[in-house]
């Protein structure tokens, strides 16, 4: 008696409890007032709960996701180079933080990839959640931000979220999901995604950030050229009038995109460049300082870009480590078409941060939202997809080839 009341207990975490905890997490990034109620809820509730629901479940079958085996070496390369880090004595954060991190984002993308094995339609509904969570923001935030400014004032965050550029990226992936699911959508529930799109879309706008803007763009016309489909073409006359209308209403828009110039980008990268070079095979660690100055008084924190900030961490091992993590990402995502709506997502993301990327090893960050969600998500779809095409094949059989339950770690979904 006692022995089945553990086994539906553990089957309650993993199933409903566990699912129900990432999606609050995911809700809090947009709720929180700092980083400091991110980073205690994951390690105190969701890290615990996941260890404790997931300790059973088979984990070696992990290892045949290529790109997964990338963020290991990634991960750990950037680890490594804590060795010939120019770190600050008692300066934060100190070098164990990083390893920390490090496990945090890896735990996280396995959290998700075993969670979707366990529960039936679950990574559906997290996508739609996170799209309806985005659009209540964009709405809410708007809001309360033009009812104490002007409409020519870039709109900024509340909490967590307050700076633009970080807000615009998490619009722009969860606009680029929207984007895939309704040209792709086959029943009239998936029009139901073109609101989130365009109210997404609307909330880039207000915060003039012009990267993630571009991303979406570029991202959702590329997409829809090559799938070509009638929805496509009906996604980009509706973009193309709803734009049109904007600037008919708002003339000094396009002005109000453009007034900061390259908000000093080119300055920045040329400034970086020559710090790159003075250490570009390994890098130069990544506890060292990236600061820039430009003109002996304008100070920036790093480089704005996720590439050459990578190569200065990391140098140029470390750098051909995430484009090979990208591209394997990407391609294995492609390979599933259920998995294409998080491509676009990720794709979009990983524009984004061309323009204000700096480390990607780093604790609950806006970064986790438009990059290691997506990123797991591809992961999480093309397996639940192969492990459904191995279960029509030989439903008796499990991964290891014994009789079982048909999910990893032997335990069936509630």
């Amino acid at each position: 008696m006692l022995g089945q009341k553990i086994i539906i207990a553990r089957r309650f975490l993993e199933c409903s409890f566990l699912p129900a905890l990432l999606l609050l997490f995911i809700m809090i990034f947009f709720a929180a007032p700092n980083n400091k109620i991110l980073n205690k809820f994951y390690s105190v509730m969701v890290l615990p709960t996941a260890v404790l629901s997931l300790r059973l479940a088979d984990y070696r079958w992990l290892y045949k996701l290529i790109p997964l085996r990338y963020l290991v070496l990634l991960l750990a390369y950037l680890c490594l180079s804590l060795c010939w880090s120019n770190i600050i004595p008692g300066g934060k954060p100190h070098a164990q933080e990083y390893i920390f991190q490090s496990l945090y984002i890896l735990y996280f993308v396995i959290i998700i990839i075993i969670t979707a094995q366990y529960r039936d339609n679950w990574l559906a509904w997290l996508g739609l959640g996170l799209a309806l969570i985005v659009t209540m923001h964009v709405i809410v935030v708007s809001w309360i931000w033009y009812s104490a400014h002007p409409f020519t004032v870039r709109m900024e965050g509340l909490g967590r979220l307050n700076n633009p550029l970080e807000l615009a990226s998490i619009y722009a992936a969860v606009a680029a999901f929207c984007s895939i699911s309704y040209i792709r959508g086959k029943d009239k529930m998936s029009h139901a995604y073109l609101a989130p799109f365009f109210v997404s879309l609307w909330g880039i706008i207000l915060t003039r950030s012009r990267g993630p803007l571009l991303a979406i763009l570029l991202v959702t016309i590329g997409a829809s050229l090559l799938i070509r489909n009638r929805r496509s073409k009906y996604l980009i006359v509706l973009i193309v009038l709803i734009g049109l209308a904007c600037l008919a209403i708002e003339p000094n828009l396009l002005y109000s995109l453009s007034e900061r110039g390259t908000s000093f980008r080119p300055e920045i990268w040329e400034k970086g460049w020559s710090r790159i070079m003075e250490s570009w095979i390994f890098g130069h660690g990544i506890a060292t300082s990236s600061k820039v100055i430009i003109n002996g008084q304008m100070q920036f924190s790093h480089y704005h870009n996720i590439i050459l900030s990578t190569w200065f961490y990391s140098g140029i091992i470390g750098t051909l480590l995430l484009v090979i993590l990208i591209s394997k990402t990407i391609i294995h995502g492609l390979r599933n078409s259920s998995a294409w709506p998080w491509v676009n997502a990720f794709i979009t993301g990983s524009i984004c941060l061309s323009t204000n990327g700096d480390k990607l090893m780093i604790h609950p960050y806006p970064l986790w939202l438009y990059f290691w969600l997506p990123l797991a998500m591809i992961m999480a779809t093309s397996s639940k997809k192969q492990a459904e095409d191995q279960a029509m094949t030989n439903p008796l059989k499990s991964k290891t080839g014994e009789i079982d339950d048909p999910l990893p770690g032997g335990n069936a979904g509630a």
